[in-house]
């Protein structure tokens, strides 16, 4: 299912997708790693194939270096650089194992891997050549860079911090907060913490700071996870990728589905529909524009029939990825619009954010009391004509389900309270 704000990308991959990447100052062009051994360019706004380059063994991630150069590696343990424009390959090295991450730090100018032998290999573009070998505790199963700092997710659920300007010693060593098997680790934009997902459907947000003042800040919570008959499935978070502008970050899971998040209202701002199959790999453009969904199923069930791997495009708003107005300071009180709020009494003219659970879009409005039984909205949106609704038990017909928000200090004087 596919609306009009998205698309499926032609000629994708014939195999289990592994990595999705665009182009770092276009939104453009898009790579895309594949099982099938092949490491494929897109034009996205053309929806054609570029470029197509293979590997000797399945491709595990791919990553760009400049607009013109992509590096990648897999299963053969080979790290190749292509030349997109000449399409010519450099076998660049390897690892002793497959190689299972592969990312560009811009500040230090150097390409990272990581491999399940056990090590992180820092590579010279420029040359090309291998620039130094560091022993990680276990297998690498994630990395993500940070500024000039490195963040490695490896088997036993441990988290390492590296500096790459100095890699002679870890600057931190920590444990997952999460009690499962790590499965992706992704670096906030303004390189302040990360965002690490696990096995058991739930995601922690984490700090590098390690003072104990902002280690407070950290918390996780329970996504991709639905009931079916009466018992909660739960689903492994396979990929994270964050809104370079607005510091949200989106998620997916092996449910189908995609969820956008407020990591600092602490809420989840929309969902997509849900996709044929299984969520392996996520990315948004530069520009924040678009967000390439690899659809791809990853295998948890062994080989059965299942929907055929697609990456999709699609076009995103600020709507759904834009950190919703808060006031800082207090927890907004926080009230279901289908249930009674008799015994809610707000002000007169007391400032109120209602958030869609449908479309994701916000407005503002104010609110009085006109009996202990009844209130106005009178909204000031640009997204909705002004209504009224005049039963606090519940909403008529017309209007959208809404969660509503009574901030505390919206006034000084006229602060919502609740009695």
């Amino acid at each position: 299912m596919t609306g009009s704000n998205e698309f499926k990308l032609n000629q994708g991959p014939d195999d289990s997708i592994s990595a999705v990447k665009f182009s770092p100052n276009s939104s453009q062009f898009l790579l895309v790693s594949s099982w099938d051994s092949s490491v494929r360019l897109f034009d996205v706004g053309g929806n054609s194939l570029r470029i197509k380059y293979m590997h000797t063994g399945p491709v595990l991630d791919c990553a760009f270096y400049d607009p013109t150069h992509s590096w990648s590696g897999g299963l053969d343990c080979q790290l190749k650089m292509h030349d997109l424009n000449t399409d010519q390959d450099t076998i660049v090295g390897a690892h002793e194992a497959p190689i299972r991450c592969v990312e560009y730090c811009p500040e230090v100018n150097v390409m990272v891997t990581g491999s399940w032998d056990m090590s992180v290999r820092l590579w010279d573009p420029r040359t090309p050549c291998n620039a130094g070998t560091f022993t990680q505790p276990e297998k690498v199963y994630t990395l993500s860079v940070a500024g000039d700092r490195l963040i490695v997710g490896t088997a036993g659920r441990r988290v390492l911090v590296w500096d790459l300007r100095n890699m002679g010693y870890v600057q931190q060593r920590r444990e997952s907060s999460l009690k499962y098997q790590t499965r992706c680790i992704r670096a906030f934009p303004n390189k302040q913490g990360y965002v690490l997902s696990s096995i058991e459907g739930r995601v922690a947000v984490e700090y590098l700071d390690p003072s104990l003042e902002v280690q407070k800040k950290k918390y996780a919570f329970k996504c991709h996870r639905l009931k079916e008959n009466g018992i909660e499935q739960v689903y492994p978070v396979n990929a994270i990728s964050f809104h370079s502008i607005h510091n949200t970050f989106a998620t997916g899971g092996s449910d189908g589905f995609v969820n956008i998040w407020d990591p600092f209202n602490k809420k989840r701002l929309c969902q997509f529909h849900r996709y044929p199959t299984s969520i392996a790999s996520l990315a948004f453009s530069g520009d924040g524009s678009l967000l390439a969904i690899a659809s791809s199923y990853m295998h948890e069930m062994g080989d059965i029939s299942h929907p055929a791997d697609a990456v999709f495009i699609r076009q995103v708003t600020d709507a759904e990825t834009k950190p919703k107005t808060s006031h800082v300071g207090e927890e907004p009180l926080q009230i279901d619009m289908n249930s009674s709020i008799a015994n809610t009494h707000v002000q007169p003219w007391t400032d109120v954010y209602l958030h869609s659970a449908d479309d994701g879009q916000t407005l503002t409005a104010r609110v009085f009391v006109l009996n202990p039984r009844g209130f106005n909205v009178q909204s000031m949106s640009d997204h909705k004509e002004q209504q009224h609704c005049e039963s606090c038990v519940s909403l008529k017909p017309d209007y959208p389900e809404f969660l509503t928000e009574f901030p505390r200090l919206s006034h000084p004087r006229r602060k919502a309270r609740r009695v």
